[in-house]
Order: C-alpha cells, then sequence, then structure tokens
C-alpha cells in the first residue's frame, strides 16, 4: 500500500484541473418496463445528465442500403434526453446479418472487409445526420478485443485485430468529421491494465489517421472481487498509469482525453465488501478522476439492475435495484457535483 501511495503522489504532481467533468451510466433504454417520462424523470432525479448506450447498426439498416429509425423505445429515449438536457453518448456498433455471417471467430460480426467496412461508415453517417444536434458524442464500436468470442481471446488482442480495427476507425472517423467536425468521436472500450490490450491499442493508435481523427479513449474499467476489498486508489493509479503509457508509446507531449465509459462493482450477497463500500469507491473515483483533467467523462454501468437474483453478478451493477429504488451510490450520483468539489 505504501508504494502504491508513493506511485499516487507522484503521478498527481502532473495533475492539472480542467471543466467539469461529465458523470452519467451506461443504460438499457429498450429493457426498461416504464415508459421513456417514467425513464428521464428517474435521471432527472439522481441529477443524471449524460447516458451511453447502444445504437445497433442492424437494427437501422436491415435491407442493404435502407435506412429506418431504430427501436421506437430507444429513439424516444434519445430525443427526449436531448430534450432534458441530459447528453447521450451513442456507440456505434455491432456488426450487421446483411454483411457479415455470425461464426464461432467472429460472434459479433465485426466488419472484416472492405464492403463490409464502407457500410459501416454509411450506417455511421446516416446515424449522425439522423440525429443532428440531439447527439454530440459517439463512441466507435463497443470491446472489440472482445468480440471475437471466449474461445478466440488471442485473435482479438492481435495485430491483425488492432490494424483492422484502426481500418474501421479511420475510415469512419473521417467520414464523421468531414461533414460534422464538431462531433467528438472516441474509441477503444478497453482495459487500461490488461498487458495485451494496452499493446493491442498501442497497435490500433500507431495505424495512419487514427490519433488524428479520434477526441479521445475510451476505458472500461471493472476492479471488483467478491474476496477482496474495494481499493479506489488502484483503479486511479491504474488510469495515471495508462495515460503516462500512452505518451511514452507514442512519444506524445501531451495528455490524450480519456472517457471512463465503463466502470461498474456488483452489489452481491456474502462479498467482502457492502454497498456503504461501493459508494466510498465511486466517490473516491469521482473526486480524484475530476482533479486528474484529461479523465472527461465518467459513465457508471450501469443505471439499474438487470435482474433480482442477489447471487448473480449480472444482474447486480446498478445503482438504482430492480425495483427502482436507490441503492447508497445512487444519492453519492444525485450529489456528485458536490463530490467533484
Amino acid at each position: 500500500m505504501r508504494t502504491l501511495k508513493f506511485i499516487m503522489l507522484f503521478l498527481l504532481s502532473f495533475k492539472c484541473y480542467s471543466e467539469d467533468m461529465l458523470v452519467g451510466v451506461g443504460i438499457h433504454p429498450t429493457n426498461f418496463n416504464g415508459t421513456t417520462e417514467q425513464l428521464i424523470s428517474l435521471l432527472k432525479h439522481y441529477n443524471i445528465t449524460t447516458t451511453r448506450t447502444d445504437y445497433p447498426w442492424s437494427s437501422v439498416e436491415k435491407e442493404k442500403g435502407k435506412y429506418t429509425p431504430g427501436n421506437e423505445k430507444l429513439e424516444s429515449f434519445i430525443s427526449a434526453s436531448a430534450n432534458n438536457d441530459i447528453k447521450p453518448l451513442l456507440i456505434l456498433d455491432y456488426g450487421n446479418p446483411v454483411y457479415e455471417e455470425a461464426t464461432l471467430e467472429n460472434p459479433k460480426r465485426k466488419p472484416t472487409t472492405d464492403a463490409s467496412i464502407s457500410a459501416f461508415v454509411n450506417y455511421s453517417l446516416w446515424t449522425v445526420k439522423h440525429f443532428g444536434s440531439k447527439v454530440s458524442m459517439y463512441e466507435i464500436w463497443n470491446e472489440w478485443v472482445q468480440g471475437s468470442g471466449k474461445r478466440n481471446l488471442q485473435a482479438g488482442s492481435s495485430i491483425e485485430s488492432a490494424n483492422m480495427y484502426a481500418k474501421l476507425v479511420s475510415e469512419t472517423c473521417a467520414a464523421i468529421k468531414k461533414t460534422n467536425p464538431d462531433k467528438k468521436v472516441i474509441i477503444g472500450s478497453t482495459s487500461p491494465s490488461d498487458r495485451n490490450e494496452l499493446k493491442w491499442l498501442s497497435a490500433v493508435l500507431k495505424e495512419k489517421n487514427v490519433l488524428s481523427c479520434i477526441d479521445g479513449l475510451s476505458l472500461h474499467i471493472y476492479a471488483s472481487s467478491p474476496n477482496k476489498k474495494l481499493i479506489p486508489e488502484k483503479t486511479v493509479t491504474a488510469v495515471m498509469l495508462f495515460q503516462n503509457f500512452i505518451r511514452n508509446e507514442l512519444n506524445l507531449g501531451y495528455n490524450l482525453p480519456l472517457y471512463i465509459t465503463e466502470i461498474g462493482v456488483p452489489s452481491l450477497k456474502n462479498n467482502n465488501y457492502n454497498e456503504q463500500d461501493i459508494k466510498d469507491y465511486f466517490e473516491y473515483i469521482i473526486r480524484n478522476f475530476s482533479e486528474l483533467g484529461y479523465v472527461k467523462g465518467v459513465w457508471w454501468y450501469d443505471f439499474i439492475n438487470d435482474g433480482a437474483d442477489k447471487t448473480k453478478k449480472e444482474h447486480n451493477f446498478g445503482m438504482l435495484n430492480e425495483n427502482l429504488t436507490g441503492k447508497p451510490i445512487a444519492e453519492s450520483m444525485r450529489n456528485n457535483k458536490k463530490i467533484e468539489k
């Protein structure tokens, strides 16, 4: 622990303060049982000013070259969010069965050919035009590294995978910026600590026309274990070390903007931490990330529990329980402006 504190003090000596950091949640609007108005009301109750959600390619282009608005509930949510000063961060993903077949090697139908990459670019351009001023931030794909399936994790973080993602990013970002230079485009959705993912991301960023186009990097952080106490200092240090690694790897004289687009801790029975510990963890990381200057946003995963089984990890990441009652962390979110000060 002494070593960790020393590293933090050293890295914090280079920190700077910046404009307000965005603090929001990941959300699944199409899974919400109530109305769009009720969901927006919940978000506003907890002072949530930004959300992150998918805008699936397969839902808007079901026939080649023909685009229609996606899921009605999702469309309604995005429009209502913008009208209520809640900034949507939309993920442009996943693959489309009219261009790529799902296989054991490519279960998410990643665009792997010139034709499917071009089609993804066209879907992205249609989406940006469709939402206009309602959406200002886009993320190109979600967890590309994991998208090769559990049987092919090594392939997902290979140089070939990095080159393919870099091609998708450079072509999509360039097309968006050509007509909409004001839109923010972020990429990555990788762990700041996994060595294979760090190597993969470095390869992506070294490819031509990637770094010069994007507005920042997306990071995903899940640092909890049921058998261990939560250590928020390790989470913050991991992000600071990541920034230093990327700067050194790319010989940069500046910090890259970072967006923590997924970070979360499940509240499970019999864990070595409780809901108060999760609240304290959240408050610590928000306060310290906001001081770094280069962390531009944090989206907690996620807003509402996905299920009612308290023994299942994936059911219990929400700030709210499945019955919409708030956990202690929800009140911290409601007061997040006070936390940052």
